[in-house]
């Protein structure tokens, strides 16, 4: 049978390679019928994991008995037949999606591609619930309530009239809340302000109009009292209040303990920021108990 088979081969291969004007299909019908598949089996031998199909071999990983190939087609088909419109298989063919354009894309995977290129600072939503000192750093707690990712937070702080940036920390997923150490606070009296950053087709962009805004204690006005008015002649202290509510003095005009011609006289200047200054005065004729003679 084994000579059957190969002779049945040669004879359809002589035909087509010659052209001639035979019924092949007649032929093979006819080799077929006097072919068992026990004789098929003893001329083509395939080694594990491959099983014979047909005239060949083919992959059978799993020794189920059924091609791969065939197996993985029949799988297909199976999921795409029990989605039915308007939905298809997955990407890997484990589940369903809808499709309601029918363009063999998921509707889901369309839309957060729609959504990255459809993005805007009106879309942002950001709220500083509270910030508090620790030690050297500034701890802000936010919450990302608008339905676009938030890519990084740049940070600036307002302590009275003083203004500075901060710093920058990571961003926030769509209604996420997270703590935040960005850098040393000043004081009770900062105003700290983040600034949103998302990605618009590919650049990031900042959300200036979108920024949110956190307030510390108010800011109180320097108070500095001079009693001798800033005069050499009389002894006098300065003492007051920062505009951080920190309190001063008083601070007593004194005579230099190394040149007795030298007065340390302690003035008022709103310029400054602890609302004070001191310097050395040179008296004409010599200093006592803190002031000019």
């Amino acid at each position: 049978m084994k000579n059957k088979l190969i002779i049945g081969l040669l004879v359809i291969s002589v035909f087509l390679i010659a052209g001639c004007n035979v019924d092949t299909g007649e032929v093979v019908k006819e080799i077929r019928s006097q072919i068992t598949e026990d004789d098929i089996d003893k001329a083509i031998k395939c080694e594990t994991p491959y099983i014979r199909h047909e005239v060949g071999c083919c992959l059978d990983q799993n020794d189920n008995k059924i091609c791969d190939k065939d197996e993985s087609l029949i799988i297909e088909e199976e999921i795409k037949s029990n989605c039915g419109y308007p939905y298809i298989s997955t990407e890997y063919n484990q589940e369903c999606c809808l499709d309601k354009n029918s363009n063999n894309v998921c509707d889901i995977k369309e839309n957060v591609t729609e959504e990255s290129n459809k993005a805007s600072c009106d879309d942002v939503g950001l709220h500083i619930y509270k910030t508090e000192l620790n030690g050297f750093t500034i701890l802000v707690t936010l919450k990302n309530t608008g339905n676009i990712d938030i890519e990084k937070i740049t940070y600036t702080f307002d302590r009275c009239d003083q203004f500075g940036t901060i710093g920058e920390s990571l961003g926030l997923k769509k209604y996420e809340i997270k703590t935040f150490e960005i850098a040393r606070g000043r004081g009770p009296n900062e105003k700290v302000t983040a600034y949103p950053w998302i990605n618009i087709n590919g650049e990031i962009i900042e959300c200036e109009n979108r920024k949110a805004e956190y307030y510390g204690q108010e800011c109180q006005e320097n108070e500095c009292i001079d009693t001798d008015g800033g005069s050499v002649y009389v002894k006098g202290s300065v003492s007051g209040t920062t505009s951080e509510g920190n309190e001063f003095g008083p601070m007593y005009d004194y005579c230099s303990t190394q040149d007795s011609s030298y007065l340390k006289e302690y003035r008022c200047d709103e310029n400054t920021e602890a609302s004070w200054k001191s310097e050395m005065v040179l008296c004409d004729n010599g200093c006592n108990d803190g002031a000019c003679k």
